[in-house]
């Protein structure tokens, strides 16, 4: 592995800014040098009349579940002056948004996924209720599907939208030249949305760096779509998509990171 010019690793983030300025903090915090590269961007989105409609018809009894940090974001203020149903999030990120709402989730997932949540006793017999997923456009199903199976009536809210961001040329020769350098030690990736971004934005000019680079993540399905993608360098599986999580496992693989300080992630 090559060292970057001042010795402290370089760690390329690729999440959404906010989230992404987050990671930096971290794991400059942590001794490394965090680059702010997000692939995706995050816009609000307005939701489907008929969604907000069966919100405004829930009930105590019903499940809001929120999928991530940006569901809360964009998604709480429409709880304002109605009923509030109880409440669902997926991972401790999501969690940690509501409460900075002040909303306290009365059904928390012991992981980070859908799956996760759909291990919660809570969600085993769902006849007759309704859950409205707060979401991204476009959004996995497997959540639906599964309470749909239990017996739910599922709403999908979907209140925001990812979209790809394009960098300018000359950030992409910056960025270039910082990376053939040395600068970049590893990349992160956190869902297959921002590794098929990050590929498609930097284009064929990169994909030798891509494919030569340890990639971070806390997803199989990233490992697997990025061995499609032709990556083979190592691929570093932190044990959640957080942000803690992910330096305490770039820092161990390299052990040119101390410990993360205590702040966590944004969110996702």
């Amino acid at each position: 592995m090559m060292a970057t010019k001042t010795g402290r690793l370089g760690v390329l983030v690729t999440r959404p800014l906010q989230q992404c300025r987050s990671l930096c903090r971290l794991v400059d915090d942590s001794g490394g040098n965090g680059m702010p590269w997000p692939a995706i961007e995050i816009d609000a989105h307005e939701p489907d009349l008929d969604a907000l409609e069966a919100l405004g018809g829930a009930s105590a009894s019903d499940l809001a579940i929120f999928v991530s940090r940006n569901a809360v974001i964009n998604g709480v203020p429409l709880l304002t002056g109605r009923s509030t149903p109880r409440i669902a999030a997926i991972g401790p990120s999501t969690e940690r948004a509501l409460r900075e709402a002040g909303l306290v989730p009365d059904v928390k997932s012991a992981g980070f996924d859908s799956e996760a949540l759909l291990s919660h006793p809570d969600l085993d017999r769902l006849s007759g209720r309704q859950a409205i997923i707060f979401r991204g456009v476009g959004g996995r199903e497997l959540l639906g599907e599964q309470l749909i199976a239990r017996g739910a009536r599922v709403t999908y809210l979907e209140v925001y939208r990812r979209r790809r961001r394009s960098s300018t040329r000359e950030e992409r020769a910056g960025l270039l030249d910082r990376w053939s350098s040395g600068g970049i030690d590893v990349y992160t990736a956190t869902s297959v949305e921002i590794l098929e971004a990050l590929h498609a934005d930097l284009g064929a000019e990169f994909s030798s760096l891509l494919s030569a680079t340890p990639l971070v993540t806390a997803s199989r399905r990233v490992v697997q779509r990025s061995e499609a993608l032709q990556h083979r360098a190592e691929r570093i599986l932190a044990p959640g998509p957080d942000d803690r999580s992910l330096v305490e496992a770039i820092a161990s693989w390299s052990g040119r990171l101390k410990g993360p300080a205590v702040r966590q992630e944004e969110g996702r």
